[in-house]
């Protein structure tokens, strides 16, 4: 489980856009399920509009906050669990 925290992410262009979706299909081939939690207004549009979201970021992944993505883990049916110390926590 990888959680991207972008709350500090005001903006992205198509550099990060790329950077994102190479990151993105990494963890996907490697069956690791990606939350994002934070996303402020001009990154979504921009994930959206390239089509990221929902195509490659499914709207299920995207959450308010943190403290959204740990809830959308414990309520999950899936076999989520809380991230351990060995996990990543991608903080942008």
């Amino acid at each position: 489980m990888v959680i991207l925290c972008m709350e500090s992410v005001s903006y992205i262009d198509l550099s990060g856009v790329y950077a994102l979706k190479e990151a993105v299909t990494v963890l996907q081939d490697r069956n690791i399920k990606l939350l994002v939690t934070g996303l402020q207004a001009q990154p979504k549009d921009m994930l959206t509009e390239v089509r990221m979201i929902p195509y490659i970021i499914p709207e299920d992944a995207l959450c308010r906050d943190f403290q959204s993505a740990i809830k959308t883990l414990s309520a999950s049916p899936a076999p989520y669990h809380y991230p351990q110390k060995n996990e990543i926590l991608i903080q942008a």
